[in-house]
């Protein structure tokens, strides 16, 4: 890329990026409650007239078969308005995190037994209720956790989002292929690793999840058995309508199944939880196309 080029392209991604920095301003700004309520209603009030909105439709409907029409599009009204509380929390999810009057944690003892065996240690959780939450107990256990994400296209946004982000405790690592090699290193020395397993993976193996093949990516279940690692699911529930959470660990996975058998396990996790809580989980990616 030429130097005008790339000129131009800071000048584009900055304006590009000044709306998610106001926003980020104002939620920063206002009380965590007040903002995961103003945030919320406005995404349910915008959201449902995009065009997104007919995929999470489709995905709802084929999901649920049994829901009336009115019943789905009250359910993408409230995914929507999740997805707008998760926007307003997120300058104040450590805070969040750490303030036990709204967040219960349940069945800590796995990951302090996952602490204390020194073994790599896959956290797997889905988009559901404010997905940014477990990575920050398991902080509060001093223990190390990388989490996988994949990178925004805006130089601006990428680099803003690495400074508010930043925690020497928490390496994040890119997708691609040298983020690969550095979450392999990481394992390797017995790091431990956060990720969000349910969307689709382009490469992935097709798998069921509500009775229907989903591409699924069985490589954390493959660099578990690599590692002699172990898996364990993560549930965030959000209680409804308010800033305050649920977070379960269950027990480890059975590690002497196949890569293929622990993803579909995941997957019955998944759904689960989905079934709980449709509303929370994120309907509006191509998670079945195949």
């Amino acid at each position: 890329m030429s130097r005008k080029n790339i000129i131009k392209k800071w000048i584009i991604d900055f304006f590009g990026f000044l709306p998610i920095l106001i926003l980020y301003g104002i939620a920063k700004v206002l009380p965590v409650d007040w903002s995961s309520y103003l945030f919320g209603k406005i995404a349910r009030k915008i959201g449902p007239k995009l065009k997104v909105s007919k995929r999470g439709y489709d995905n709802l409907k084929q999901a649920f078969p049994d829901k009336k029409d009115l019943e789905i599009n009250l359910l993408v009204k409230e995914t929507w308005e999740n997805l707008g509380r998760i926007a307003g929390e997120f300058p104040h999810v450590e805070k969040i995190a750490n303030d036990p009057d709204r967040v219960n944690i349940v069945n800590l003892k796995y990951i302090l037994a996952a602490k204390n065996s020194a073994r790599p240690c896959l956290m797997l959780a889905g988009h559901l209720g404010n997905w940014e939450l477990p990575h920050y107990i398991v902080l509060k256990e001093q223990m190390e956790i990388g989490l996988i994400s994949r990178p925004p296209n805006n130089i601006w946004t990428k680099k803003f989002f690495e400074i508010v982000r930043h925690n020497p405790k928490v390496p994040i690592f890119y997708k691609g292929s040298e983020g690969s090699r550095q979450i392999i290193k990481f394992l390797s020395k017995g790091g431990n690793m956060g990720i969000l397993f349910d969307q689709r993976l382009s490469d992935g193996t097709p798998l069921p999840l509500f009775g229907r093949p989903a591409l699924t990516a069985t490589g954390p279940a493959k660099l578990a058995k690599r590692f002699n690692g172990e898996i364990i699911p993560v549930q965030v529930a959000r209680i409804p309508n308010k800033c305050k959470f649920k977070v379960t660990f269950y027990p480890p996975l059975d590690m002497d199944k196949s890569p293929d058998d622990l993803m579909t396990s995941m997957n019955q996790h998944l759904e689960s939880w989905i079934r709980e809580n449709p509303c929370q989980w994120l309907w509006f990616h191509k998670r079945w196309k195949l």
